[in-house]
């Protein structure tokens, strides 16, 4: 008697931003699955818990021989609208996708998580591989996101049931919301404080600390607002590409965090259970500023401010408001639990998705 091949699982990282590879290097770990990971991003994601794919970019000519930008024919590079990026000229795109049909051909894989890409999403549902989408915050309710959502056999939010953004696009019973995800685990410590435990975290550094994210272009309004904070007589500490243990420990060490309200960012904020001020980047569906919208609602430990106010705001009292938030609420928003919902999610699906091969006679 044959033993059975283990849950095969594709795993597609968008390449932009950082937390796309956070999120796949959380949750690969738990799974009792070989998982082979597709992204353009650097470097391999998860390893050693998965092989890595390198695609090549999707990338475009930028102009024409005159000089002037050129949209291709076949609907343009969105399709008529209905993709977000289906360029017929560029043979980047033609690779990956190939690339990803031949290994589902070669590997048969029982499902493909997609974080994110509405077109990957569809490509491989069409190759005959069940798909599981992350959903972000923003305005997600275009025919492509639509269509990204409806074919995925379940979509996961990271954020807490009751009190994160809205996803009205996505299907109803397919949606899970899990809770903010972080590579790093919540400290126990900074919810229940023990009086005198020299354990117990506290800030333990005298500047705000200021966090770049790695996904912004641009002029970065944190640096204008981190400006405002020194005026104000407040020093701040400047942290940009630094490696996790750099982060965790200026995390845990600062008072009070200033930084973008991307998903990541805010998720590992909140592990630290520290108070913020959280500064919305203008990025596409107007992620950023939904996500502030419900952290706002749920009166949770941060004071948003718009880019359009760094100019104007009172930086002292801005910093007298934030400071004397308690941190530790912040476990509303990430418990530390949500790698593992989501794993016990993808193990049911593949082995649901298994034995429904199993039944019609596929081999496994």
């Amino acid at each position: 008697m044959s033993t059975p091949r283990p849950l095969r699982i594709g795993w597609y990282v968008h390449h932009r931003g950082a937390g796309h590879r956070m999120t796949a290097g959380s949750v690969i770990p738990l799974l009792d699955a070989e998982v082979t990971v597709f992204t353009s991003a650097a470097g391999p994601v998860a390893s050693p818990h998965a092989r890595t794919v390198r695609l090549p970019l999707d990338s475009t000519p930028l102009s024409g021989d005159s000089g002037a930008a050129r949209e291709p024919a076949g609907g343009g590079r969105t399709a008529h609208g209905r993709l977000h990026w289906a360029p017929t000229d560029s043979p980047g795109h033609t690779e990956r996708l190939a690339a990803i049909a031949a290994w589902v051909a070669e590997t048969r894989p029982q499902l493909f998580v997609v974080d994110v890409s509405a077109e990957i999403a569809a490509f491989v549902r069409l190759l005959g591989v069940p798909v599981v989408s992350f959903t972000l915050p923003g305005l997600r309710d275009d025919p492509a996101h639509r269509l990204a959502y409806e074919l995925s056999d379940a979509v996961i939010a990271p954020w807490p049931e009751g009190i994160g953004p809205t996803a009205g696009s996505v299907p109803p019973d397919r949606l899970h919301r899990v809770g903010a995800l972080s590579r790093f685990a919540s400290d126990p410590a900074a919810d229940r404080p023990a009086a005198g435990d020299p354990a117990t975290a506290r800030p333990t550094a005298p500047e705000v600390l200021v966090l770049h994210g790695a996904g912004g272009r641009g002029a970065d309004p944190l640096d204008l607002a981190a400006a405002g904070l020194e005026a104000a007589g407040h020093p701040v500490r400047h942290l940009r590409n630094a490696g996790p243990a750099e982060v965790w420990a200026a995390l845990r060490a600062a008072p009070l965090v200033l930084s973008h309200c991307g998903s990541n960012a805010v998720a590992e904020i909140a592990a630290a259970r520290r108070p913020a001020i959280l500064v919305p980047d203008a990025r596409p569906h107007a992620e950023q500023e939904h996500l502030a919208e419900a952290l706002t609602r749920a009166q949770l430990p941060c004071l948003v401010v718009a880019p359009a106010d760094l100019a104007r705001t009172d930086w002292a009292t801005a910093h007298r408001a934030a400071a004397a938030l308690d941190g530790a609420a912040w476990r509303l928003w990430n418990d530390g639990g949500a790698a593992s919902r989501i794993a016990d999610l993808l193990q049911r699906l593949g082995a649901a998705a298994a034995a429904g091969a199993e039944r019609s006679g596929v081999a496994a």
